[in-house]
């Protein structure tokens, strides 16, 4: 299971700063920067979180404490479209599946998702980068209006 949380907060927060940085035009930049961190952010490859169980809960949480940050913070609507631009690799490539369409195998369209990764996690590791993430997220949304 990919760490959602980690590629959408990073969206986020890039999303977030681009918005603080330049308004309207920072805002399409930011989200352009987004959507391309997911490729860096392929190079560290994560380890599953473990069973269904496990996978539900170290993704569950954290979607929750980003669904609640949003839901109050004022620039909530920025926060929300870095989410998705920070996982919309993942979107198209494992979860809309463009080969639904007959365009590609699943996995397939994007680089990042065909290549190993550059460093490798610990399953430790990968609990560690959401969790991480997640106070990221607490830390600099609480700070930034």
């Amino acid at each position: 299971m990919s760490y959602s949380n980690v590629h959408g907060v990073t969206g986020a927060l890039i999303a977030l700063g681009g918005y603080q940085a330049g308004g309207d035009p920072g805002l399409l930049a930011g989200l352009a920067a987004a959507f391309l961190s997911h490729d860096l952010l392929d190079r560290i490859g994560e380890k599953s979180y473990g069973d269904m169980r496990a996978s539900f809960v170290w993704e569950f949480v954290p979607l929750m404490v980003f669904l609640a940050v949003v839901s109050v913070h004022p620039l909530g609507w920025v926060l929300g479209a870095g989410w998705i631009a920070g996982n919309m690799m993942d979107l198209i490539d494992k979860r809309l599946y463009l080969s639904v369409f007959g365009l590609v195998e699943p996995g397939e369209f994007f680089p990042c998702h065909r290549r190993s990764p550059t460093v490798p996690l610990t399953q430790r590791q990968t609990k560690a980068l959401t969790i991480i993430a997640t106070i990221g997220l607490l830390v600099i949304s609480s700070t930034v209006m």
